[in-house]
């Protein structure tokens, strides 16, 4: 299917709309011989460029909305030009010997994952080719998936994440066919499997970070790798059971509602296969062989890659960003001044003077609402959470926190341990760092009163330090 491998096939690499790739497709392009070279897949692809975009959002005059609500109506209610048409249906053409299942159609804006724009799926239905028989309802379907990506790009996330990047341009559209499986389902129907995916960060001082995920937009548990993946540390610290994934998702396929993804009820199925896969572990030695062998070609890399199915170990690289990692020194901090933590997201040095306290214990939307409304009206500020579950701090967005320099968490119970989306991409970009502590008896409470203190007065004006080193699983709050 999609998975490319160097036996004299070349790669479909198909540039159109006209001017540059967009950032993903040129990073992916950048890297594709070390890819190769390393062993590694390198995916089909098909990109629309961001003047294909750009002109799409002229025609319709979506740059001329009064606000983001009315520029969402108006690209979505748009029309493409005979050129814009004829574009899309040279790029899915150029994908159309090897599309044989479902083709994913992503924003393009950023090299690293951040899951902050949409993607969305064009779904074909498993065992058939594109053709004069589908072709006009295959394109249809594409192009509602590319205004829905461009639509995405006027949502706060979105927005608040161009302005503090200084970027100008609308995404372009990455179009790539799907890796995975077709299978037999208990009814007997014909359904396409997706394959598992895997986000990779490394290797920095022989430290690597990984997620696995079983399907679409899954992300289980985050590992921190010293060593070889063989020898894996839970990301709080604790050992994990000898194999990959501690508990599995729901396998999910495509279905054919209104080109969305649809969820079967193959749970079991999924499962079993997912399971049999992740206990291989001579599959993931082999796997983190070439990784290495890519990794020093290229040097540090944000890495999304998908293997075509449960029973292959060769995975094919979607996504290749360069990573460059801030060595930073230890401050020096009396023992008792320091609350020390080993669950960390993000590496750096926080200073602030302002503190902000929010209790997210059973009252998510009202604490989201909070803290949207405090981070309009400060900067620089520490937020410090309250959660019952760690899992809570999933539910924060980018438009809630983008002034924040550094949140500090507190919670009871981890659940199940959902990090953000390509391992936290968007709060790494936003150069936000995060610091929890896991504190089940609020025996401590933080030290010397802080969280009493914060919970009688939520606002403060507080001098704090706040130090993460995610490849050292190492944390700190400290008062100044």
């Amino acid at each position: 299917m999609a998975c490319f491998k160097r036996l004299g096939q070349v790669p479909i690499t198909g540039i159109f709309g006209g001017g540059s790739p967009d950032p993903k497709t040129r990073g992916l392009l950048k890297d594709l011989n070390p890819i190769l070279d390393a062993g590694l897949g390198f995916p089909h692809l098909a990109s629309l460029t961001p003047a294909f975009s750009r002109r799409y959002l002229e025609r319709n005059g979506v740059f001329e909305a009064e606000n983001p609500e009315q520029a969402r109506t108006r690209a979505r209610n748009g029309t493409f030009s005979a050129r814009g048409k004829r574009e899309i249906r040279d790029a899915v053409l150029a994908l159309g010997e090897v599309l044989e299942g479902p083709l994913f159609v992503r924003s393009g804006e950023w090299a690293s994952g951040l899951g902050i724009w949409d993607s969305k799926i064009a779904y074909l239905r498993p065992g058939t080719m594109l053709g004069k028989f589908n072709i006009r309802e295959f394109l249809e379907l594409v192009e509602r998936c590319i205004k829905e990506v461009l639509i995405s790009d006027f949502k706060p996330n979105a927005m608040v994440f161009k302005r503090m990047k200084k970027l100008t341009e609308p995404p372009g559209i990455l179009l790539t066919p799907m890796e995975g499986t077709t299978a037999i389902s208990d009814r007997g129907a014909k359904v396409f499997l997706p394959g598992i995916s895997m986000n990779f960060l490394g290797w920095i001082n022989r430290t690597c970070m990984y997620t696995l995920g079983c399907g679409i937009g899954a992300a289980n548990d985050r590992y921190l790798v010293t060593g070889g993946m063989g020898n894996r540390i839970g990301w709080w610290g604790a050992e994990y059971e000898d194999r990959l994934i501690k508990s599995l998702h729901t396998a999910p396929y495509l279905g054919k509602d209104e080109g969305s993804t649809h969820y079967s009820e193959m749970k079991e199925f999924g499962k079993a296969q997912y399971r049999d896969y992740a206990c291989k572990e001579s599959a993931w030695k082999a796997v983190e062989k070439r990784i290495r062998g890519l990794i020093k070609i290229t040097g540090p890399r944000y890495l999304e890659l998908v293997s075509r199915g449960y029973q292959d170990p060769d995975l094919t690289v979607v996504q290749s960003a360069p990573f460059r990692y801030e060595k930073i020194k230890e401050p020096n901090m009396a023992e008792k001044q320091v609350v020390w933590s080993n669950i960390v997201y993000g590496t750096g040095i926080a200073n602030t003077e302002r503190v902000k306290y929010v209790d997210f214990y059973c009252r998510t939307n009202e604490a989201l609402k909070e803290i949207e409304d405090y981070n309009r009206t400060h900067e620089n500020y520490l937020l410090v959470l309250n959660l019952g579950f760690l899992t809570d701090i999933c539910n924060l967005e980018l438009r809630h926190v983008y002034n924040a320099k550094a949140i500090v968490v507190e919670f009871k119970e981890t659940g199940r341990t959902y990090v953000h989306t390509h391992l936290n991409g968007w709060m790494r970009e936003a150069g936000i760092i995060v610091v929890a502590r896991y504190n089940p008896d609020e025996e401590s409470k933080f030290q010397f009163g802080i969280m009493d203190s914060l919970k009688a007065n939520p606002e403060q004006e507080l001098k704090c330090m706040v130090y993460a080193d995610e490849f050292k699983q190492k944390g700190w709050l400290a008062v100044l």
